[in-house]
């Protein structure tokens, strides 16, 4: 996915760092090394009352940019930061001069080297560094590792790429970043800062948005009832007492008019829009000359053998609500994009290695 446009820069919150998304990390993401703290690992604490964090929707469903959820975050002693919060992708890559990084910073810097390439094409650089990181109100136990990045450059086959400019452009535009919270972790053995909080704040934690605002919920409770729809994760091993989950591996099936397929997928904060890739799903009709379902047909997404499906509702054009995409040319795969998370509300569960979608907020 390209970052996202993002409103003016917030004065009042300091410098703003920005991160970085591979959507689809497997395909994106490339490897570095392993910072000295190592991946954030579930603290002990015990079960703790759980913690509410704001999300401000920037854009929103419908708008030319679709809904881009954002978070506040604190990086050692930096100040506050606004971040796009990504369900696609996993761990906090920063640029370098958006934050605090010298004496008395909170920040510790490796020479361990840090690369990663973005679907929109963009390609990041810099070490692997380790900080406490606060999400909202709420400190991880320990300092967590996370990405400091010092240059960008393109892909070659996306020269246009959002960060061609370089960093100084990117934040002057008021691209702020990215935190990703997937349950896997990246080539670079960096994971999601919400691992590192104490006690069941780092095991389970749920999303939902409503129009230009939601609620990130560290150590939310596990829904039950009939309506309740469990999604089983690939587990990817145990490193450091910390279970990982490819949730890129959900095996979705789709129904698009007469188009069906069941595919890899996962549900995306970070994408605007439903995508679906390669064969059978990226055979579904579109609008003459795009790349656009077309809009008024039936679409419903089910688990494997489920009698009914979990999620329907019509295409249309208005981004992160039905706005429909393919891309014939990719792996098979389902993108549920952001849309999703207004739909439901999302618990991850990490011990377990599930998502659990509750119908609504």
């Amino acid at each position: 996915m390209a970052l996202p446009s993002r409103l003016p820069r917030r004065r009042h919150l300091g410098p703003l760092l920005i991160l970085a998304l591979p959507l689809l990390l497997a395909a994106c993401g490339s490897a570095g090394g392993k910072g000295d703290g190592g991946p954030a690992t579930t603290n002990p604490g015990g079960t703790l009352p759980p913690v509410s964090v704001p999300v401000t929707v920037l854009g929103g469903q419908g708008t030319p940019k679709g809904a881009n959820p954002e978070v506040e975050v604190t990086v050692g002693s930096s100040p506050p930061v606004r971040v796009l919060l990504d369900t696609g992708s996993v761990g906090l890559h920063v640029f370098a001069p958006a934050i605090r990084t010298g004496p008395g910073s909170g920040v510790t810097a490796t020479t361990t080297r840090n690369t990663i390439t973005y679907a929109g094409g963009s390609v990041f650089t810099g070490v692997v560094a380790d900080a406490v990181v606060t999400i909202g109100s709420q400190a991880t136990a320990r300092p967590v590792p996370f990405g400091l990045i010092t240059s960008t450059s393109c892909d070659a086959a996306k020269p246009t790429c959002p960060t061609a400019a370089g960093i100084t452009a990117a934040i002057a535009a008021g691209d702020d970043g990215i935190l990703g919270i997937a349950m896997n972790t990246s080539g670079q053995d960096l994971a999601s800062p919400i691992l590192g909080m104490p006690g069941s704040l780092g095991q389970t934690w749920s999303l939902h948005l409503s129009g230009s605002s939601g609620t990130l919920v560290l150590g939310a409770p596990l829904p039950t009832g009939p309506t309740v729809t469990t999604i089983p994760l690939r587990s990817l091993g145990t490193t450091g007492g910390t279970a990982f989950w490819g949730d890129s591996s959900i095996s979705l099936c789709v129904a698009v008019g007469t188009t069906r397929g069941c595919v890899p997928g996962l549900l995306d904060s970070g994408t605007a829009a439903v995508q679906l890739h390669g064969t059978p799903l990226a055979g579904a009709p579109v609008t003459a000359g795009t790349s656009t379902v077309t809009p008024g047909l039936p679409l419903s997404v089910s688990l494997p053998g489920a009698a009914t499906p979990f999620w329907s509702f019509t295409t249309g054009t208005s981004r992160s609500e039905n706005l429909v995409m393919v891309q014939a040319q990719k792996t098979p795969f389902v993108n549920l994009g952001v849309a999703g998370f207004y739909a439901f509300t999302v618990t991850y569960d990490e011990p377990a290695g599930t998502e659990t979608l509750l119908p609504g907020g």
